[in-house]
């Protein structure tokens, strides 16, 4: 039987027990119920304590009516004191004052009310005030003023409010210990006991059957946990069988991609090899450096092919009369450019074996018509007999160096050259024409410059691996504008450190972006031969 896993989902936030919170919430309900209840009899004890209160002062200030106004008529203020003397027994009563002709004829108060008048008692909030008038014979003699402290009224209702609050502490706590005590027998212990048995499920302890103990929703729950229970062993089963034929069809597989591997390991090998000992013939085919230092003062190199090896490549004879510089970007990359570039190779061969001088025009002229024929492109009549016919190519830029004259010519097939003279950059882009494409005329011309050069000259040819090459934040191509600003910030520097600026602003603006083409970038000072 499959282990279960070795942790659970956390809880959210801390536990709690259910049969706790049921009792809780059964407590708080009932507390504020009872809580209510007393804010009522509170409300309705102040009120009538309040009434009560003040029917008392009514009956004082009608008794006063009626006994005293003969007594302060005949001036007998021993019966009036006596009277007062009478009201203050009562301990509410903190001012009596008796007043006849704006005299007092009686009067007695707390201390704190000695000096107060019968006029200002309503400013007391402590107090409850009242005043009679006193009538001899239909005509006034007097006034009673009486004042009950309301201190009874307050002492009313926080006695009331005390045995209410007595009584509800008693039910809460009878109702706690009940409700406890009902939620551990009725609720805990049965939650507890289907709480082992998920775990013992969720651990995958899956023989021990579940049996229903109750009728109600516990009940219900336990014959659901037996389903589960039921459903998960017999699953499992299956799985355990699936497994085990899995397994088995696991290890055959895993011997037979073994065996495979071990075959594209050899034939990786064996291409790995074949292409690095093409990346060798190919460097081979390029200039040597003392060739390079032979045709050009200073010069600068940058040849990166996309993978081992490319369909980029520069090519350079030395002659008696002339220097030829030719820069190529033959179609597509790896392998197939790399092919294209050994054929270009030894057509340039050919053209420059008999030694005599030749104009750049003659030798683009012979690459195309000498592509053309190799490749089988000048033949369309083929496309009868059923066979598909290759397009391939090559852009080539030829800059020869006349010795004598201490002239440059330049002829270009969609390649671009650049000739700065004093800090201004001239770009001659070349014919529209590819070398040795199906379109590419066999008896295509190509236009001729001829520029003089000074010891100020430098020229630049680039392939357009390099202007295409994606960077940047958008991202979008190096471009030609970027690659003459790179030329100008270090149009002071020498040639290799003009190099070095080129590969540092690419490799800086390509990022993390994957190389697209083959590169190759060459710079050179073309003075040194004359």
């Amino acid at each position: 039987m499959t282990a279960a896993p070795d942790t659970r989902p956390g809880l959210p936030g801390r536990r709690r027990s259910i049969s706790l919170r049921l009792s809780l919430a059964l407590i708080s309900v009932i507390a504020a119920l009872l809580l209510g209840f007393a804010i009522v009899v509170a409300y309705i004890t102040t009120n009538q304590a309040e009434e009560d209160l003040t029917s008392d002062l009514d009956a004082y200030l009608t008794l006063g009516k009626t006994a005293l106004p003969a007594p302060v008529w005949n001036f007998d203020t021993e019966t009036v004191n006596s009277f007062v003397t009478a009201l203050r027994e009562d301990p509410r009563v903190s001012f009596v004052a008796v007043i006849s002709e704006g005299r007092d004829v009686a009067r007695q108060s707390n201390a704190e009310l000695v000096a107060a008048s019968p006029d200002t008692l309503d400013g007391f909030e402590a107090l409850q005030a009242g005043t009679t008038e006193l009538t001899h014979e239909d005509l006034s003699i007097g006034s009673l003023t009486i004042a009950l402290d309301r201190e009874s009224v307050r002492a009313r209702t926080v006695s009331a409010v005390t045995r209410i609050l007595t009584v509800t502490g008693l039910i809460i706590l009878a109702i706690a210990l009940v409700s406890v005590l009902a939620a551990n027998r009725y609720v805990k212990r049965p939650l507890t006991r289907l709480e082992e048995i998920a775990a013992d499920i969720a651990d995958g302890k899956l023989d021990t059957p579940v049996v229903p103990e109750r009728n109600d929703e516990l009940g219900a729950l336990s014959a659901n946990l037996e389903v589960m229970r039921s459903s998960l062993k017999e699953s499992i089963t299956r799985l355990q069988e699936s497994n085990r034929t899995l397994e088995t069809r696991v290890e055959e597989r895993t011997a037979d991609l073994s065996a495979a591997n071990a075959e594209l390991k050899d034939a990786n090998r064996l291409i790995v090899d074949s292409i690095q000992y093409a990346s060798r013939i190919q460097e081979a085919v390029l200039p040597t450096p003392d060739t390079v230092n032979g045709a050009l003062a200073d010069h600068f190199l940058i040849w990166e092919p996309r993978d081992v090896v490319g369909g980029d490549f520069v090519w350079f004879h030395s002659g008696t009369e002339q220097d030829v510089i030719i820069v190529g970007d033959c179609t597509g990359h790896g392998v197939p450019g790399a092919f294209m570039t050994l054929i270009a190779g030894t057509l340039l061969d050919r053209v420059f074996s008999a030694g005599k001088p030749v104009a750049p025009g003659e030798v683009l002229t012979a690459l195309n018509q000498g592509l053309k024929k190799i490749l089988g492109q000048d033949n369309l009549s083929d496309r009868e007999h059923g066979q598909e016919l290759t397009d391939d190519g090559l852009e080539a830029a030829v800059c020869i160096i006349e010795r004598g004259s201490g002239q440059m010519r330049v002829a270009s097939a969609r390649v671009s050259v650049w000739v700065v003279e004093d800090g201004s950059f001239t770009e001659f882009k070349g014919d529209k024409i590819g070398l040795g494409y199906r379109r590419a005329p066999m008896d295509a011309e190509f236009t001729e410059h001829t520029l003089a050069v000074t010891e100020a000259t430098r020229v630049y040819v680039a392939t357009d691996g390099l202007i295409d090459q994606v960077g940047g934040a958008r991202p979008m191509s190096f471009g030609k504008k970027r690659f003459i600003a790179t030329l100008k910030d270090a149009a002071n520097a020498p040639m290799a450190d003009q190099g070095a600026a080129v590969s540092a602003a690419l490799a800086a603006y390509q990022g993390t972006q994957l190389r697209r083409d083959d590169i190759t970038v060459l710079g050179f000072s073309p003075a040194h031969s004359h």
